[in-house]
Formats: structure tokens, C-alpha cells, sequence
């Protein structure tokens, strides 16, 4: 009964924001005023002054998915990317939409010994466009975070596609609740 009520409510999924870009830019321009000091030739100041620039730029524009919510009573997924200068909201039908969870091994290590670990992705897909690849420790998201989130989505009866023969494939049920 209480797990009913609370499933005719919002779920939110939100990492936490990232700071901004003001310490870059403060040491990019004590690194300009540090080569004028220091009599560095001026061609030294104007490239590095560029490569300065172009940073920012990368650094600003940069999205990340910074919160998914499931609006179960109108059957939405609301999706919000931001990066440091702005944000989008887009929202999704159930029925567009389906996920998948599984294991993925990244590897970790030098040349001589790499070591794979086994991490739990989670990819959100619709009819136009791939929606989110969440992949823990990547732009704040959790181990614990994908999973609930996970659950949420085939609780909410969004579809789970499953390769029957790929054994890092992780099938979510309801009972896993």
C-alpha cells in the first residue's frame, strides 16, 4: 500500500552541480600576468593567452546529464543537460523510450598490468536520439544512483531491452525492488 502511493508520485535522479569556470579563469590570467613579469617574449603571452581561450571554451560548453525524472502519473521522463553556461530540459513519453543495464569492464592500469573492473552502465534511449549514458564515477553519478534509477524505470514500465545472450546483461525486474 505505502510503496503504491509512493510510486504515483515523481522519482528525481540529480547529481550535483558543478562549480563554474571563475578558478580557471583566475589562474589562466595570473599565468598571462606571471609570463609579463617575468619578461617572457610576447609571443610566449599571446599562446599561451589562446590556449587559455580555447579551454574555456571546451570547459563551457561541455553538457553533462545532471537530472532524470519520472513523472508517473503523466507517463514522462523529464531529462535535464547542463553544461557550465546553460541548461535543456526535454521530456519524453514512456512509450519512446527503453533502457538498458549491464556490466561494461573498463581497465585500468599501465601497459604491463591493466586490470579490468566491472561497473554497471545504464543507457536510456528513444525513437530519435540516445538520452543519457550513465556510467558511475562519470559527471557525479553512483553505482547506487544508475541502479535505483534503473529499477525506477522498469518499475514504471519502461522497456528493458536484453540481449539473451550476453551474459553481462543485468535483466531488472520489479521484484528487485
Amino acid at each position: 500500500m505505502e510503496n503504491d502511493e509512493a510510486r504515483t508520485q515523481n522519482s528525481i535522479f540529480r547529481v550535483p552541480s558543478k562549480g563554474g569556470i571563475g578558478l580557471t579563469l583566475i589562474l589562466g590570467v595570473f599565468a598571462i600576468i606571471g609570463l609579463w613579469l617575468l619578461s617572457a617574449p610576447m609571443i610566449m603571452i599571446i599562446i599561451l593567452a589562446i590556449v587559455i581561450i580555447i579551454f574555456l571554451r571546451v570547459h563551457a560548453i561541455k553538457e553533462y546529464t545532471y537530472s532524470i525524472s519520472l513523472d508517473l502519473p503523466q507517463k514522462q521522463l523529464m531529462l535535464i543537460t547542463k553544461s557550465r553556461t546553460s541548461s535543456q530540459t526535454e521530456y519524453f513519453s514512456f512509450n519512446d523510450l527503453w533502457f538498458i543495464y549491464k556490466k561494461r569492464a573498463d581497465y585500468f592500469g599501465t601497459k604491463s598490468r591493466v586490470t579490468p573492473q566491472k561497473k554497471d552502465i545504464l543507457l536510456i534511449d528513444s525513437k530519435r536520439k540516445t538520452l543519457a549514458f550513465l556510467v558511475p564515477e562519470q559527471d557525479g553519478w553512483t553505482q547506487k544512483l544508475i541502479f535505483d534509477l534503473a529499477k525506477e524505470m522498469a518499475a514504471s514500465g519502461i522497456e528493458q531491452k536484453i540481449d539473451k545472450y550476453d551474459k553481462n546483461e543485468i535483466v531488472v525486474t520489479t521484484s528487485s525492488l
